[in-house]
């Protein structure tokens, strides 16, 4: 089993690029319970739908 040590991180320095990444995952994940809460019955129904496939294409994306 793999361990890692976290305490070399608070001794780096970030790119800006990944500071600007993990802020927008964080903003995505408050925005995704948002809407978990706000609307369960739809994300639900958006799961549960089933898909036609309109072509041979479609049904072997859908396989993967």
């Amino acid at each position: 089993m793999r361990s890692f040590d976290y305490s070399n991180l608070k001794n780096r320095t970030w790119d800006n690029e990944i500071l600007f990444y993990v802020a927008k995952i964080h903003e995505f994940k408050g925005r995704q319970e948002l809407y978990l809460r706000q609307k369960p019955v739809e994300l639900e129904r958006l799961v549960e739908d089933k898909t036609i496939y309109r072509n041979r294409d479609e049904r072997e994306i859908l396989g993967y």
